[in-house]
């Protein structure tokens, strides 16, 4: 096994911490994936926690004498690791929180249907938790004390979501009968990088599944009329609209650039087609259509100008009038400076065509 360095954990710890990268080096898989999960150990907290025990989780990667040492006086004089209030609290947090994303990910009509689905399933996320958490580093405990941590209150208590913690605190307690010092070493330090790269791969993937079905299920929006939707309508809405509409005319449009013309041409043809200098939209603003000379620019907004001054408007048109007339104004300054300079640019290249007399 290749030794493993301090600076280069320091740097993946500043680099990546929030996403475990520097645990996954020093083949701290589990403890990666928590931070992964949680965002630095739950926004940010455990990645600070590890500036100051890297040292110790880079001696223990590479098996150091010292280290060594100590583990095994521990092993010979201790039956069993004492009690870790930071290993106990990262438990509750990481156990309650799978166990309310698993009870979220639960869509509502499904919930409905078959009742007994979330007690089920929110005690087995939380037992999850706590046995994840528990086997980091040189410590390891049995499932089934977890589980059956996790289970007879959440049997009792019906796994109601605001009782989830209780499920959480019974399931580390319980679970603290079976904790035992790892005599072995964990498999990731044997198993090859790709592999241990696919495990976490769908370890992750689980938990974003979770996300997006609690997501797209059970969240909602409520509009200004006091209606209650969720993403699953708004986004079968929002696929029928004339906006979505539009943009797929467009990548379609683009796409057939590609193949007729190839990248370049799409390239630039996808830029204006977002309007990134709003001459699209000031061409709306005025009603005018593309192409228009500045002659019929400027005869449009004297027109408009006349007919939006707030002077002409009285109450609470007067407001609107006022949107109006910026609106307007603004629409006419843009179009003019894009003109002006395209007639700049056209006089600078017929200069430079012109053939040279001497």
């Amino acid at each position: 096994m290749m030794e493993k360095k301090r600076s280069i954990a320091y740097f993946l710890w500043m680099t990546g911490g929030w996403f475990g990268l520097h645990h996954f080096y020093l083949g701290r898989d589990r403890h990666a994936f928590v931070w992964w999960c949680t965002l630095g150990g739950f926004f940010g907290l455990g990645w600070l926690r590890d500036l100051f025990c890297i040292g110790r989780y880079v001696d223990t990667a590479n098996d150091e004498s010292s280290y060594v040492k100590y583990y095994t006086e521990l092993l010979r004089t201790r039956n069993y690791p004492s009690f870790s209030i930071s290993r106990f609290a990262g438990q509750l947090f990481v156990s309650a929180f799978f166990g309310y994303l698993a009870t979220c990910a639960v869509p509502n009509d499904v919930a409905d249907a078959l009742p007994i689905l979330r007690p089920l399933l929110a005690p087995f996320a939380v037992a999850l938790g706590v046995h994840l958490v528990g086997n980091i580093g040189r410590e390891e405990g049995p499932l089934k004390y977890a589980l059956l941590g996790a289970y007879i209150p959440g049997i009792l208590l019906y796994a109601d979501p605001s009782n989830i913690v209780y499920l959480s605190i019974f399931s580390a307690i319980v679970f603290r009968r079976g904790v035992a010092y790892r005599r072995t070493p964990e498999r990731w330090k044997t198993d090859g990088v790709c592999k241990r790269i696919v495990i976490l791969g769908l370890a992750g993937a689980l938990v974003c599944t979770a996300w997006g079905c609690a997501i797209y299920y059970n969240v909602s929006v409520t509009t200004a009329e006091g209606e209650t939707i969720y993403v699953k309508d708004a986004l079968a809405h929002f696929f029928e609209s004339p906006a979505w509409k539009d943009f797929k005319e467009v990548l379609g449009h683009v796409w057939t650039l590609i193949r007729e013309r190839g990248w370049k041409e799409a390239y630039n043809e996808f830029v204006e087609a977002l309007d990134p200098e709003g001459e699209a939209s000031a061409h709306k603003t005025l009603d005018l259509k593309e192409g228009a000379t500045q002659e019929q620019i400027t005869q449009r907004y004297r027109k408009l100008v006349r007919k939006w001054h707030p002077d002409k408007h009285k109450g609470q048109g007067k407001e609107e009038a006022s949107h109006r007339f910026m609106e307007i104004q603004e629409a006419y300054e843009r179009l003019s400076t894009i003109n002006a300079r395209r007639a700049s640019h056209r006089k600078e290249h017929s200069f430079e065509d012109e053939p040279r007399r001497y």
